[in-house]
């Protein structure tokens, strides 16, 4: 559902978030991704404390955005994307199971690049997902990098 907090609601019909009050910027306040529904965010100003500061790869991220998908009652393909992102350098996917307190190590993890055939500057994932499964996203920017952030579960 779109923020109300926006100045003009005609030009946050599709925004999440405005460039301030983000309040995703940790995982016990993930906001929750509807399946095709594209989630737009700027993240120059997402604070990042107790973050990973991370990702898989060894990849300095920061400025990161939580997410949340849960699977339905049976195993599914889960396509996470940041297509369509203009960021000041590579979008970053992490994927968690272990819940907000202990994260541990992600399950899976994109630096800047992706199965969707857009710019390989931005991060996506596709693989099978177990059923009744939630998964915790952190979406983030390789070394510093922030923009506007487009995010999409299919």
């Amino acid at each position: 559902m779109p923020n109300s907090r926006c100045i003009n609601a005609a030009l946050c019909f599709v925004i999440a978030h405005c460039a301030s009050g983000q309040t995703n910027t940790n995982c016990a306040n993930a906001i929750v991704l509807t399946n095709g529904m594209t989630n737009s965010v700027i993240t120059s100003n997402a604070n990042s404390t107790n973050n990973p500061t991370t990702d898989c790869n060894g990849y300095s991220i920061g400025h990161g955005v939580w997410y949340t998908v849960t699977t339905p009652a049976y195993d599914v393909r889960l396509d996470l994307s940041t297509c369509g992102s203009s960021y000041n350098g590579n979008t970053d996917l992490q994927v968690y199971t272990n819940g907000c307190g202990s994260p541990g190590g992600p399950i899976l993890c994109s630096h800047g690049n992706n199965p969707f055939n857009c710019s390989q500057s931005e991060a996506g994932l596709s693989f099978s997902a177990e059923s009744n499964t939630t998964y915790y996203i952190l979406a983030s920017g390789v070394n510093g990098a922030s923009g506007t952030l487009n995010i999409v579960d299919n």
